[in-house]
């Protein structure tokens, strides 16, 4: 036994100590972290998939997408100038299947991208399915969330009670001032013993963006939105927005969702 011991301390510790195993087992190390403090370089960031994409107006950034179970992470780092790329924010998404769609655009046309989520899972449930889209952009101190709004949503619960909201999202940036335009089309079939009650309504927004509030949305408009609102669902999103720009939310987790009302469609019916 003793003589093992000897074996191990003459043999294997040199061997591990050595300047070349301790390199590989530290790159090892790093490499098993999905998303480390610092990439030494460029070549790194490629290892990691890191994309380079423009948030911050500064040297540049470049994104790591970590899938966990029904969550996904954004890890945000700035370049130095020396050529690393440190981390510097982190932003989270609840998504179930992990379908969630990540994109960029300059809405500002200034060079900026803002970061774009598409088919983010809303309410789910049992004959009920909600996608989402939201943007998020650098205020100069911090991610914001300047957009959040419903791209699709199906209420088939009951065969008796069925709704179906679809939209149609544009992103108008050739003017002076980015707008959003939203068509939507809404439509209900309900059921009462013999009778059937089917409506179809359509309109649309227009969302001018906000450089006051760095959002695309308005206290006032939202408001004035609501009074004058035609049908009961029309209602139910300018009052989710403007739940929204009461109780501002960093992250896209359900419960920071929830939160705004967007995923809380009862009561559409009229």
């Amino acid at each position: 036994m003793n003589f093992l011991i000897s074996l191990v301390h003459l043999v294997l510790l040199p061997l591990l100590s050595s300047p070349d195993v301790t390199g590989l087992l530290a790159k090892n190390n790093s490499l098993s972290e999905s998303a480390p403090l610092i990439l030494r370089d460029k070549n790194e960031a490629n290892q990691y998939k890191c994309v380079e994409v423009n948030l911050k107006k500064q040297l540049g950034n470049c994104v790591i997408r970590q899938n966990s179970p029904r969550q996904i992470t954004l890890s945000i780092y700035d370049k130095l100038s020396n050529g690393t790329f440190k981390r510097e924010n982190q932003l989270l998404l609840d998504s179930w299947y992990l379908s969630a769609e990540i994109d960029y655009m300059d809405i500002l046309n200034d060079g900026r991208k803002f970061i774009l989520v598409k088919n983010l899972e809303g309410f789910t449930g049992t004959g009920i399915s909600q996608k989402l889209l939201a943007l998020w952009g650098w205020d100069g101190n911090q991610f914001k969330i300047v957009l959040l709004e419903v791209q699709k949503y199906h209420d088939a619960i009951r065969s008796s009670r069925i709704q179906e909201l679809n939209t149609n999202v544009n992103f108008v940036l050739s003017s002076n001032t980015p707008t959003v335009l939203i068509k939507y089309n809404y439509y209900s079939n309900l059921k009462f013993g013999d009778r059937v009650r089917k409506q179809n309504w359509e309109w649309q927004n227009e969302l001018e963006w906000n450089p006051n509030n760095f959002s695309f949305y308005s206290k006032s408009s939202e408001e004035l939105r609501k009074s004058r609102s035609k049908y009961s669902v029309e209602k139910y999103i300018a009052e989710a927005r403007l739940n929204f720009l009461l109780n501002p939310i960093r992250n896209l987790t359900m419960a920071d969702i929830q939160k705004t009302g967007i995923t809380s469609f009862q009561g559409w019916y009229q």
